[in-house]
């Protein structure tokens, strides 16, 4: 029982592409690619958590947008990019926004008469 609890020597030998080699060289041969295996995936990791934070801030000022202006649907809108996040925000977008951004500003309503109004004091 002693002997299942023992790790291998050293002196043991490991097999590498068909040919025994120390157990300690294989460590050595096979440390390149789990480092770089390990960075492969660091950089896989950033990449996505970049892109999910770029969606929830594109999510959160498109469901501005609806809530501060005058659109078509606005309520449907809301709550498509609420369930849907980024995807529904990214369409929303395109859809909504980069044409309502085109459109000209229309012009501030003006009062019927153009007389300066009077404040009504009581002396």
């Amino acid at each position: 029982m002693l002997a299942l609890l023992t790790s291998p020597t050293p002196a043991s030998d490991c097999t590498l592409n068909g040919q025994p080699v120390p157990c300690d060289q294989l460590a050595d041969a096979a440390a390149p690619f789990l480092v770089g295996f390990g960075l492969f995936f660091l950089c896989l990791f950033l990449l996505f958590f970049v892109l999910g934070v770029a969606g929830f801030i594109l999510t959160i000022l498109m469901i501005i947008h609806a809530a501060q202006h005058e659109i078509k649907d606005r309520a449907m809108w809301i709550v498509l990019m609420v369930l849907l996040g980024p995807i529904a925000a990214l369409i929303y977008y395109f859809a909504v926004k980069r044409p309502f951004d085109e459109q000209p500003a229309k012009p501030a309503s003006r009062s019927r008469s153009r007389r300066p109004r009077r404040s009504r004091r009581k002396s």
